[in-house]
């Protein structure tokens, strides 16, 4: 289970809990090591390493693997999405990683039509989510 922790966050409040069933679409296309090569002077390339501390994208996919989450859910990432500087733990695959909200959205499973009908927009309605996490 893949799990989200708002840091600080008053007591009581409860982490959220996501399906494995999300991709991770970059877990692979970001390497921690920077290599920068140049020309000096004298004209020998000077290569400098080092190594990144933070900045990992994290994209968590839930569109094409059915990784559904309910209207209810979507309203408490919205609302955490909004809070400006917020840092949250994100469990994912056994591991904890602090991470900034860049951006959540979801789409509905099923396209209803707007109408009177208050109770077609039910806390139970199905999302598809993509979320996106930078590492801290």
């Amino acid at each position: 289970m893949i799990t989200l922790t708002l840091k600080n966050a008053p007591p009581g409040t409860n982490p959220l809990e996501l399906s494995d069933r999300l991709l991770w679409t970059d877990e692979y296309a970001w390497n921690p090591v920077v290599i920068e090569a140049r020309y000096g002077t004298t004209g020998a390339q000077m290569v400098h390493v080092g190594k990144r501390q933070a900045g990992q994208p994290i994209t968590l996919d839930g569109k094409e693997s059915a990784a559904w989450i309910s209207r209810a859910q979507c309203d408490q990432f919205k609302v955490w999405a909004a809070i400006a500087g917020a840092t949250f733990d994100l469990r994912l695959r056994g591991e904890v990683s602090t991470v900034l909200f860049v951006q959540f959205q979801a789409d509905p499973v099923w396209q209803l039509l707007d109408s009177e009908h208050v109770g077609e927009h039910a806390s139970e309605l199905q999302y598809m989510p993509l979320f996106k996490f930078l590492t801290v």
